[in-house]
């Protein structure tokens, strides 16, 4: 016989406490849908532990992209770096840079064989896609709105299950 993994439930003061976040945050989530939970017969609020933590875990990387700025990339801007070595400076993978390049997100300073792209457009976009993986977010949303800048993370369900249909769960 097998037995299901009831998911925990905490009070909202609990959770908040735990997640170093404040309550009202923690409600403005479970309003949006972001976080499960669930209201007691004694009227005490309750939340999921686990959607709870990945909802605070979204919001720091959505905190962690808000920060990140073209201009702060602005002494390599100009500067021109071959893709085969941007793939090794940058530990990202040259389809993917060459994907950036496609779409306008980093710019062709010389075209032609050995192609020189942008290296401050190519550090920009690095760090947008590290701040992402390391958060365990690759899958499930575009790393950059049409205009090249970082897209935040909305809809954390959406991502996990997207990734988990992907690629199976993270280990």
């Amino acid at each position: 016989m097998t037995t299901a993994t009831l998911e925990r439930y905490i009070p909202l003061p609990q959770a908040a406490k735990h997640l170093k976040v404040s309550a009202a945050s923690l409600q403005r989530l479970i309003e949006s849908g972001k976080i499960r939970a669930a209201l007691l017969s004694d009227g005490v609020i309750v939340v999921s532990k686990q959607s709870a933590e990945q909802a605070a875990n979204y919001e720091q990387i959505n905190e962690q992209l808000r920060a990140i700025r073209r201009e702060d990339f602005r002494k390599l801007h100009g500067q021109p770096i071959p893709i085969t070595e941007a793939t090794k400076k940058y530990q990202i993978l040259d389809t993917t840079i060459r994907e950036w390049v496609k779409r306008g997100f980093i710019a062709v300073l010389e075209s032609g064989y050995g192609k020189k792209i942008d290296e401050g457009d190519v550090a920009y976009c690095a760090k947008v896609y590290h701040t992402r993986k390391f958060g365990g977010s690759l899958s499930g949303a575009p790393l950059f709105d049409k205009d090249g800048n970082p897209n935040l993370l909305k809809y954390p369900q959406l991502s996990e299950y997207r990734r988990k249909k992907k690629t199976g769960p993270l280990k």
